[in-house]
Parts: structure tokens; sequence; C-alpha cells
């Protein structure tokens, strides 16, 4: 909320009890960006039974404040910024977190929260499309190994009638994706990312 917003929501306030509420948002935003309470249980903490949690009581009771909305807004300023060394820190709730590494010397690496290993592997190979492209198969790549697979099979890839995959060219395709991983992003190079689960 914006200190206006503040203003308007929670009634007439002096500058030092505006300034204490946008100091409680603030704290949510740095805790989040620190990665603190990643379960969400904010009580657990001798930071805020003694800092931040101690404010936000003295404030709903200094201003009569009996639906938790100053803690609440605490809350979402730390879910909003949460960081939790993952690509999707806001679906932290899922059951699984998946560890990958991509390149021949997985050196590049990147975490997820997800149900499945399947979604898991979409959400990473979409943030390489965008931050290391250079791991997904190109086009050009693709069209290199159907040529190569068709030209051992006696065939050009125009030949092929993608409506009906079946004999020679249904191997010609098998063959130059057999050691690939699809994605909707792009096919990855399967000996060149591995994965961890926690």
């Amino acid at each position: 909320m914006t200190r206006e917003q503040i203003v308007k929501y929670f009634g007439p306030l002096t500058d030092d009890q505006a300034d204490r509420i946008e100091a409680v948002q603030d704290a949510g935003k740095r805790h989040g960006q620190a990665g603190y309470y990643p379960d969400g249980d904010f009580s657990s903490d001798a930071d805020w039974c003694y800092g931040v949690g101690a404010e936000i009581d003295r404030l709903e009771t200094e201003l009569d404040v009996d639906d938790g909305s100053i803690g609440y807004l605490y809350q979402e300023a730390h879910g909003e910024h949460f960081q939790d060394g993952t690509i999707n820190p806001g679906e932290r709730d899922s059951k699984h977190t998946y560890d990958f590494q991509f390149g021949a010397y997985g050196d590049t690496a990147c975490s997820v929260h997800a149900n499945s290993l399947e979604s898991a592997l979409e959400l990473a190979a979409d943030w390489l499309a965008d931050n290391a492209p250079g791991h997904l198969i190109s086009e050009e790549e693709m069209q290199e190994a159907l040529q190569e697979a068709c030209q051992e099979r006696g065939f050009a890839p125009d030949d092929i009638d993608w409506s009906d995959l079946r004999g020679e060219h249904a191997k010609a395709i098998e063959a130059a994706e057999c050691d690939l991983t699809h994605t909707e992003a792009g096919w990855l190079r399967s000996w060149e990312w591995s994965v961890s689960e926690r």
C-alpha cells in the first residue's frame, strides 16, 4: 500500500502512526526478500515476537484494529517479495522442490517448486528460454539431425508425411529425437541436464 492508501484504509492517523505502519510493510518486504518464514509461520522467531510482531500488536491495539489487517499488510508484503532460491517462490506450497543443473558441466542451475517432475521441467525450460537459451536445441540443429536421420534411410525430410507417421519415416524422427528431451520451450540434450528432488 502507498502511504496515502494506508492513511485512507486505517482512518485518521498521526504521521508517526503512518510511519510505523509503513515500517511494518517494509519489514514484510525485507523479510520476504531474505527468505524468512518460508513455511508462513511468523510466530516462531524472536524478531517476530519481539520486533515487528510486537509492533503490529501495539499498532493494532493503539488503533483499535480487531481484524488483523496490519498483520495482513506485513504478510502480503512478505509473500509478494518472498525469495527462497527458486524461480517460482510463490508456489512454495507445492509438494516438491526440484533442483536442476543444465549444460555439459552443470554450470547453469535453477530450482523449481512443482507437484511433478514433468511440470517442474516445463517451468525450468521456460526459465532457460528467457535466461540461458543456449541450452535449448535450435530449430536449425533439429533440422540437421532430422536431415541426417532421413539420409541414412534413403529419403529427404520433405518426403515425410507428417499426417501418417510410420515405417522408416517414424524411425527417422525417432532417431533424430532419441537423445533429446522435449519441452514446450524447446528440446534439451538429455545428457546435459540432471535433477534432484528435495
